[in-house]
């Protein structure tokens, strides 16, 4: 293949007569969970930026853009220039400060009341995404309120609600009532995300690093218990405890050599 071919060029070759049959049948609600999958995977490698890991999934996410746009293209609607352009205008409107002669400090603020103006919405909870991740959610939900000043002036604000959030749930499983236990579930959940903002954490990718540092480990516990002849699930929990220290001792001090 010509190393010149662009990705479009690319795109309209794999669709095309002589192309691929896969790519050929796909559709906007076929390729959804490609773009979720994408995603997941470049937020992965930017744990190690500039690596060729980082540069690969960056192209992997660019191609899901590429093809949806060609996709709407080919049933009569716009193309990837149409989507280069409406970004572009987008980003000049909403930076007056960078792109005209008025000269102010943008803040989150303005950047909000710039998109609702452009939306002409009422709300700037308006055009929050349903299928956002509960935990992404919170944290938007949280920002757009504090663009307002609705918001803690630090840290302690949001960690004595979780205290009291805590303190509310302990009620609620007292009562025995399913329906409130969840509703404080959820408070819990959602204080604990304000929390993590303020203290500069993204709840989502936090709990995401989280996840995989315990199935890590947890994945070492099996290995540890199975070298040893024991069945993991066997053992009482504080047998099982003591494989989990052990593969957490392993798992630190790889990492500090």
């Amino acid at each position: 293949m010509n190393k010149n071919k662009n990705l479009k060029d690319v795109i309209i070759a794999l669709n095309g007569e002589d192309g691929c049959p896969w790519d050929r049948k796909q559709t906007i609600r076929t390729i959804r969970q490609f773009l979720l999958e994408e995603s997941y995977e470049l937020l992965e490698a930017m744990e190690n930026p500039g690596s060729i890991k980082h540069r690969d999934e960056l192209g992997d996410l660019l191609f899901q853009i590429y093809f949806q746009a060609h996709i709407v293209e080919k049933s009569g609607g716009f193309n990837i220039e149409d989507v280069e352009t409406s970004i572009c205008t987008k980003l000049v409107e909403r930076h007056p400060h960078v792109f005209s002669s008025i000269q102010s400090d943008i803040t989150e603020s303005i950047w909000e009341k710039n998109k609702m103006k452009a939306r002409g919405s009422s709300s700037i909870m308006d055009d929050l995404p349903k299928t956002l991740p509960a935990l992404t959610a919170s944290e938007k939900i949280q920002r757009r309120a504090a663009s307002i000043g609705f918001d803690w002036p630090d840290y302690h604000g949001p960690r004595g609600k979780v205290d009291e959030e805590l303190a509310e749930l302990d009620d609620a499983f007292a009562s025995g009532e399913d329906n409130r236990i969840e509703e404080e579930m959820g408070d819990l959940l959602f204080s604990v995300s304000n929390l993590a903002r303020h203290l500069g954490c993204h709840p989502e990718i936090t709990l995401h690093k989280t996840n995989n540092k315990f199935r890590q480990r947890f994945q070492l516990m099996e290995t540890l218990a199975k070298e040893d002849g024991i069945d993991l699930g066997s053992l009482d929990l504080d047998a099982q405890d003591e494989y989990w220290v052990r593969a957490k001792n392993i798992l630190k001090s790889a990492k500090t050599t």
